[in-house]
């Protein structure tokens, strides 16, 4: 798992922008489960489908893209044999997001409610 400078690094690289309430709403769950303890449970939640197209909902299509850049970079040695993150084009981010989907297969399909906000989860984002 990447911190979230990395994440913040990797949005500049590729979008101009760092985009950390994309990084800091698709990681809200690191906090209840820490990975220390929990491994890769935290991203049950909102890796996947569905958190990345409300990412779109909350900071638009670039939101959406930084959404993408996440999660490849969180997966980077699963889903990127042939070529490391840092290498990676900006037209190849939806290749290897679609490999990051088939990592971050959820446990289970009742996702929906984790990937809608709460009022606190709002007043923490800082919307």
């Amino acid at each position: 798992m990447a911190r979230r400078e990395v994440h913040i690094d990797d949005c500049m690289r590729f979008l101009g922008a760092p985009f950390d309430k994309v990084h800091a709403y698709l990681d809200y769950y690191v906090e209840k489960y820490p990975p220390h303890i929990y491994l890769e449970y935290h991203r049950k939640f909102r890796h996947n489908r569905k958190g990345v197209a409300k990412c779109g909902e909350l900071f638009g299509p670039l939101g959406e893209k930084a959404a993408k850049i996440h999660m490849i970079r969180d997966v980077e040695l699963y889903v990127m044999q042939e070529k490391l993150f840092d290498k990676m084009m900006g037209d190849e981010i939806d290749f290897y997001y679609e490999r990051c989907l088939a990592y971050h297969l959820p446990m289970d399909t009742k996702i929906d409610k984790y990937v809608i906000l709460d009022k606190m989860e709002i007043s923490k984002l800082d919307l």
